[in-house]
């Protein structure tokens, strides 16, 4: 990486949003589950809350979203925490639709303009996806959602891991359904050269974390000036943050049009 020039830090999170929906026990997925599929005045009063608190943020990759569907009423999700969060520029992609009832997702928000962004359907069983953004620092931005089963998730790694050979300087965040000591985790990270933010916190459930599925993955030249915990609930998941250093590379934040 070039060291030349001031230095730009940018702050990134990843969180799987679960479309808006808070549970604070395991319970809440029998009693509440309506949410899920019907719309309600509850999940938006959520997203705003969630709105504002991403607007400490650079990039944020979305997972759980609904592009527009009978429970959100039409709305588009990415595009709403867009907007409550003031970021100018997004992109989502649609991995499952339900019917009429829902369409999943993937979104991210940033303060750059993208250079491009492609929205990749991960191998495996349906309904997992990726969007691969690049920007004109240099830096590259996955998105992604894997698989729950262990076969499916080992075949999405190795094929995100085969699509970064041409990317240098690049950031995997997501839910990758597993933890950082997985083998399958482990084996991508041998492949690419990317490493974790070290011992983070777990990140699922939200009301008593055990297990850390949530990731942010760093290529090597790139510094972490500081690791956010963050306790919002909600959502199911936690979200993750990190703070990096961009030596010579110049990438300020811009204001919402």
């Amino acid at each position: 990486m070039d060291t030349s020039g001031p230095e730009t830090t940018l702050r990134f999170l990843t969180y799987n949003i679960q479309t808006g929906y808070a549970a604070s026990s395991y319970a809440d997925y029998v009693t509440r589950g309506w949410q899920h599929v019907l719309p309600n005045n509850e999940r938006f009063s959520n997203l705003r809350d969630i709105g504002r608190e991403l607007r400490d943020f650079d990039i944020v990759g979305l997972q759980e979203i609904d592009t527009g569907s009978f429970r959100t009423g039409s709305v588009n999700l990415t595009h709403f925490l867009a907007a409550e969060g003031e970021f100018p520029y997004w992109n989502d992609q649609t991995t499952r639709r339900v019917a009429h009832l829902a369409r999943c997702g993937n979104g991210i928000l940033s303060r750059l303009r993208p250079t491009s962004s492609l929205r990749l359907q991960l191998p495996g069983l349906p309904g997992r996806g990726a969007i691969l953004s690049t920007f004109n620092n240099g830096l590259t931005v996955v998105v992604l959602h894997l698989a729950l089963d262990a076969l499916s998730r080992a075949r999405q790694m190795d094929f995100i891991a085969e699509r970064l050979v041409d990317y240098p300087e690049a950031i995997v965040m997501g839910d990758f359904n597993c933890g950082d000591d997985h083998p399958t985790l482990r084996r991508m990270l041998a492949r690419t050269g990317l490493r974790t933010l070290g011992h983070t916190e777990p990140t699922f459930p939200s009301w008593r974390p055990t297990a850390r599925l949530d990731h942010v993955l760093l290529s090597p030249g790139l510094e972490v000036r500081q690791t956010l915990r963050l306790n919002w609930t909600y959502s199911d998941h936690l979200p993750v943050g990190v703070e990096i250093a961009l030596p010579g590379k110049s990438a300020p934040r811009q204001a919402a049009a």
